[in-house]
């Protein structure tokens, strides 16, 4: 019974933050981008991913960096990313 006890007060709570963790992640990428108008950036050629999220939080293509690095390291795409000029359209979704 003290098990019982024990195991729900840890393992519901932090199944509950979890799934709202997920659900808020989710919904913030599954969400239209920032932008109102048509957006280019110029991303210097070498800038690692890091740098490149921060130039697009900079320049108000992405609202949130920390997620953005999330995604792109569990799409495994930081290495794809490269510099040069890109454009955005008003709207756009955070698809890598």
């Amino acid at each position: 019974m003290r098990l019982v006890r024990m195991l729900m007060v840890t393992v519901v709570p932090l199944a509950l933050a979890l799934g709202g963790a997920w659900l808020y992640a989710w919904h913030w990428y599954a969400a239209p981008g920032p932008l109102t108008a048509e957006k280019t950036v110029r991303i210097a050629p070498g800038m690692g991913f890091r740098g490149i999220a921060r130039v697009l939080a900079q320049e108000g293509v992405i609202g949130q960096p920390l997620l953005y690095l999330l995604r792109v390291l569990l799409a495994q795409q930081h290495a794809a990313l490269q510099g040069g000029n890109m454009r955005f359209c008003p709207g756009s979704r955070r698809r890598l």
